[in-house]
């Protein structure tokens, strides 16, 4: 089997996990949709300190 052929079905099965995960939560879907939004949000927000932190970093090392 190839690697391409392993990378897709693990693709394929976390989406479809995902998605069956959703339809099948016990909250409503509005309360799902702003939990998946500030999950979002909270990653976003994240990544960007991370970035600033790297160019502070390189900033620094080239002064």
């Amino acid at each position: 089997m190839s690697t391409g052929k392993v990378v897709l079905g693990t693709v394929a099965g976390l989406a479809i996990g995902g998605i069956l995960g959703i339809l099948f939560a016990h909250e409503k879907g509005s309360v799902t949709l702003q939990q998946i939004r500030d999950k979002g949000n909270d990653c976003v927000s994240d990544l960007k300190s991370k970035i600033n932190d790297l160019a502070d970093t390189d900033r620094k090392r080239k002064n």
